[in-house]
């Protein structure tokens, strides 16, 4: 039977270990406790300002089409 050799060209059920060992090119793995957290509330940040930005957006929008509808009546009421 013929061993399948993983792309480090070890045997393949060494590769949880050999996992383990490559580090990148600098040195040790970095400290990425709390990573996640600080993406999260990056996250919610730009999502905040991008509800800012929207929900003003929709009720002008809302607004002047029901302007647009009002005139609209007026004027096929006028006979215009």
């Amino acid at each position: 039977m013929k061993r399948r050799i993983n792309s480090l060209g070890r045997p393949a059920r060494n590769l949880p270990r050999i996992a383990r060992e490559v580090r990148p090119a600098g040195g040790d793995l970095p400290n990425r406790s709390g990573a996640l957290l600080l993406e999260l509330i990056i996250s919610g940040v730009l999502l905040a300002v991008a509800m800012s930005a929207v929900i003003p957006t929709l009720g002008w929008i809302a607004r002047d089409r029901q302007v647009n509808r009002q005139r609209q009546a007026a004027m096929l009421a006028a006979g215009i």
